[in-house]
């Protein structure tokens, strides 16, 4: 499947997050996404690409914490009782501030996951999340996870 879908929001009393909030009356998101979902036999792939253009209305600046590129990737490969995948985020550079003058970094992280179907009913996974142990920031002061290792253990009745 693939699919372009182009938006338009118009939002009136856009409240920002962050340490000291701000209500902006009048915000703009507007854009476009392309996408893709396929398999091919055991191979499943997806990717996303977002251009976007946050703005507050009233004096142009990009609204915060909106990037205005953004890409994900992924892909997973089943053989057998395993699953094997895994993600790429890639997010564009953008402001902590509705002034536009306290830069976030863009960054890009990797994730990677096996599962393993014990029975129908169960399944173990290992996920490695941010391999490259990338430092990033979503919001200015507020370091991220490092690099990220989990087991779980799931009962899904059938």
């Amino acid at each position: 499947h693939v699919k372009l879908v182009r938006f338009d929001n118009k939002i009136r009393g856009f409240i920002t997050s962050g340490k000291a909030p701000v209500n902006l009356p009048r915000a703009r998101m507007d854009g476009w996404t392309l996408g893709y979902d396929g398999s091919f036999n055991a191979l499943t792939l997806r990717a996303a690409v977002d251009a976007l253009d946050p703005r507050d209305e009233l004096n142009g600046k990009q609204l915060p914490r909106r990037a205005k590129s953004h890409i994900t990737l992924g892909a997973d490969y089943r053989v057998g009782a395993w699953n094997l995948g895994g993600a790429i985020l890639k997010m564009g550079k953008r402001f902590d501030d509705a002034a536009n003058t306290k830069t976030l970094a863009g960054y890009t992280t990797v994730d990677l996951h096996a599962d393993y179907a014990v029975s129908r009913d169960w399944a173990l996974q290992a996920k490695l999340n941010n391999v490259s142990d990338r430092a990033y920031e979503t919001a200015m002061g507020y370091n991220q996870p490092g690099r990220q290792f989990f087991v779980t253990l799931r009962y899904t009745p059938q």
